[in-house]
């Protein structure tokens, strides 16, 4: 009797460690556990911008996690048995109960969430969802709905006498095997967009959202195995250690992999469903430089801003990262604008007073010149310093096109990172260089500090040269670096080889970004007198690749300058005609190599053509509109008449 006593003895002191060891594994596990899922739903909370589809899934994730973690803290509450107490008179107590249910409901919750989660990376990546928040109510459905039927049908068999725990296990199982088949062809299916470190990345990365999953579960799989088959159903020490350790570390877990890639990225301000997966994949060092460039990433990658050819966003429409959100425009315009009132003063200083009346006379010929073609005259020093003191918006009007959808790509090219040279642009009748202005402010906004900018005007009034030395010298002072601005003289109604056009036919192979600012209405009559000499032989002996910005105070020359450009290469021409406020519609042309496919094959072509169709029938409504406003008074001075048909010739 005294060995059968001691044997007792010694199980039950071996059951008394084997219990403080699982809840001392339990505590430390779960209180863990619980803090990172603490940190991670704080985060959510105190930075509203991190409140997007995929965020509110881990967001619920987490939520589900902190659960589970107040669930297995409970353990430390339930009632002690005393050793003489007689096991058939043991009643379970309410805290007990309480425990099961939860944890029950908790850990199956983070389970599907965690599939849900999966899922909704397949639809953004893989099935290029438009609209990923369309499936967050059905997201709930299944995340939460589930275990609460789990959990009501335990309850129906408790109350039946019966227990049957495989209908928690099964789902368990299916959610594994469900992330695990998501995650493998999702790795699949973008092997080949990816380079070979990049898709090592994204295999670790998936890699780890599996086992993240997978090991603290696999645990209690092993234990119903094991006591299905083990006599007396009794559970194996090493398993229970393995379960109390394991099982809690859920939440944790779950805020390392999934919510320590979300809080690096939010940080820097990097708003984007698709963001937030690359950037897990990037090595720590990448992340740090990332950092500096993040603005620059998102703004420069055209497949953040626009997927798909109905042009649905990536982006929310109230994210400040999404270019046709409101947001972004009011933090754009607010910042061109400090820039530009912050420029001018400087400036001014560097040039003549203006003159009030002399500015007004420059203004009421620029107005005329858009009717009768005639060039107007910039001789005069007060009043160019009038007119760049009252002109000092349109710096805001290369930049306002570049951020449409369909200059994207040439928006990608100027500011990406790593520029292997430095980038040369033209602008024609561009004094006081308002343009090149313009791609500063938007490098700065980009914090593209490495791209460089080199800039010739051209104009044909050689005064401009002391406001391009100017601006060129302000730059300076205020510490703009990798930017020149120079001026040259130029005749646009001259052939490229022409004297007065040396300058530009010296460095036309090098230069890729032609700008014509404002100046092709005003000349228009010398223009079309010369057969658009100049544009000719720019447009045939530029470059391929370079692209050709035509900005204007009326639209009605871009069909003819299209022409032009389609005549002396056919088809070879890529041509967009973008809106902007600033400058309304501009005409935006890049000549293709040889060996490319066709223009008409490009985006963006055919809504081009319908523009340029929409800009011809204008022209043609126009002239109508004027030949009926003629007057019938015949005896109308010959400057009238002359007038008048300059107008009616530009029309056609």
């Amino acid at each position: 009797m005294d060995d059968v006593g001691a044997s007792v003895q010694d199980q039950q002191l071996r059951a008394a460690r084997e219990l403080s060891t699982s809840k001392l594994l339990i505590g430390v596990s779960s209180g863990l556990s619980l803090l990172g899922a603490l940190v991670m739903i704080v985060h959510f909370v105190v930075y509203q911008e991190s409140r997007r589809c995929g965020r509110r899934l881990l967001f619920c994730l987490h939520l589900a996690d902190a659960g589970a973690a107040c669930a297995w803290l409970l353990v430390f509450l339930l009632p002690t048995v005393d050793d003489d107490t007689d096991p058939n008179e043991v009643h379970t107590a309410t805290t007990c109960t309480a425990q099961g249910y939860a944890l029950v409901f908790f850990q199956l919750a983070s389970c599907l969430w965690t599939a849900c989660f999966a899922f909704h990376l397949f639809q953004l990546l893989a099935g290029r969802c438009k609209a990923p928040e369309l499936y967050e109510d059905r997201y709930h459905f299944v995340a939460w709905g589930i275990p609460i039927a789990t959990v009501a049908h335990l309850y129906t068999q408790t109350l039946a006498g019966t227990g049957l725990l495989v209908i928690f296990y099964v789902p368990v199982v299916l959610t594994f095997l469900h992330n695990l088949v998501t995650y493998v062809m999702l790795l699949y299916l973008m092997t080949d967009s990816l380079s070979t470190s990049m898709e090592t990345r994204v295999h670790y990365r998936l890699l780890l959202y599996s086992w993240a999953y997978f090991l603290p579960n696999v645990w209690a799989v092993f234990a119903f195995a094991y006591q299905a088959v083990a006599p007396k159903h009794a559970l194996n020490a090493p398993l229970l250690y393995l379960i109390s350790f394991f099982t809690p570390l859920q939440g944790l877990m779950n805020a390392i992999v999934y919510g320590m890639n979300r809080t690096f990225l939010q940080r820097q301000g990097m708003d984007t469903e698709c963001g937030a997966l690359v950037v897990s994949f990037l090595s720590f060092q990448e992340r740090h430089q990332l950092r500096a460039v993040s603005r620059r990433w998102l703004f420069t990658c055209t497949w953040l801003q626009f997927s798909g050819d109905d042009g649905a966003e990536v982006q929310l429409r109230k994210s400040v990262w999404n270019l046709r959100s409101r947001a972004f425009r009011h933090d754009w315009n607010t910042f061109i604008r400090h820039e530009c009132h912050a420029f001018l003063p400087r400036l001014l200083e560097l040039l003549p007073a203006a003159a009030m009346t002399e500015t007004m006379e420059l203004k009421k010929g620029l107005c005329l010149s858009t009717n009768n073609g005639q060039r107007p005259s910039f001789e005069n020093v007060h009043a160019r310093s009038g007119y760049i003191q009252q002109k000092i918006n349109r710096c805001g009007n290369l930049p306002n096109l570049l951020l449409t959808e369909e200059l994207s790509e040439l928006r990608s090219e100027l500011f990406r990172v790593k520029q292997p040279e430095c980038w040369n642009m033209a602008l024609y009748g561009g004094g006081p260089g308002y343009d090149a202005l313009g791609l500063v402010f938007m490098r700065e906004y980009f914090r593209a500090w490495d791209v460089s900018f080199h800039t010739t005007v051209y104009d044909n009034e050689p005064g401009w040269v002391s406001a391009i030395d100017a601006l060129d010298g302000t730059l300076g002072k205020m510490g703009q670096c990798n930017t020149s601005v120079n001026f040259q003289h130029c005749d646009i109604t001259f052939d490229v080889h022409a004297e007065e056009n040396s300058h530009v036919s010296k460095t036309l192979k090098s230069t890729q970004l032609h700008v014509f600012s404002f100046v092709c209405v005003e000349n228009f009559c010398l223009l079309r007198d010369s057969a658009y000499v100049f544009l000719r032989s720019l447009f045939s002996q530029c470059s391929a690749g370079s692209y050709f910005i035509f900005t204007d105070s009326t639209h009605r020359l871009w069909p003819a300058i299209f022409d032009v450009a389609n005549a002396i290469a056919p088809d070879r021409f890529r041509v967009w005609t973008p809106f902007a406020r600033s400058c309304h519609y501009a005409l935006v042309l890049q000549k293709l190599p040889e060996y490319s496919a066709p223009a008409s094959t490009y985006p963006f072509y055919s809504q081009a053509m319908e523009k340029l169709q929409d800009f011809r029938r204008h022209q043609q409504q126009h002239l109508i509109t004027m030949e009926a406003q003629q007057p019938n008074d015949q005896s109308e001075d010959e400057e009238d008449e002359e007038g008048f048909g300059l107008m009616t010739a530009m029309l056609q």
